[in-house]
């Protein structure tokens, strides 16, 4: 059986300041696909957006965007998402750097599956 689920990092997430979102705890410590979907409203530039993964909860590192190898998402569209990262860690979190954007919100909200 695959338990399948949804968590919201940020709803409606002031998207002119730097912020972190909620960290989400993989259950039970298991292999996880995942899918993040991404909505902006009324921004006036392109927030980028670090996803980000822990083993203690103490030290975070950011994951690579397999399209350009930096370690940021541009959320240039709406909807966008990113999906099936290879996820190691116990913990994950979103941070929000505005990148020049001086209006608007965004939300994220993820899907998940993991294996039991």
């Amino acid at each position: 059986m695959t338990p399948k689920a949804s968590f919201d990092f940020w709803i409606n997430e002031d998207a002119t300041i730097a912020s972190i979102s909620t960290v989400f705890i993989v259950p039970c410590n298991q292999d996880m696909r995942f899918i993040i979907q991404f909505v902006k409203t009324g921004t006036n530039g392109d927030p980028r957006v670090y996803l980000e993964e822990s083993i203690d909860g103490t030290v975070w590192t950011s994951m690579v965007n397999p399209t350009n190898c930096e370690s940021y998402f541009d959320i240039n569209q709406s909807p966008q998402a990113i999906k099936d990262n290879y996820f190691m860690g116990y913990q994950m979190r979103l941070r929000l750097d505005p990148n020049g954007n001086t209006t608007g919100t965004l939300s994220a909200k993820m899907g998940y599956k993991t294996r039991i």
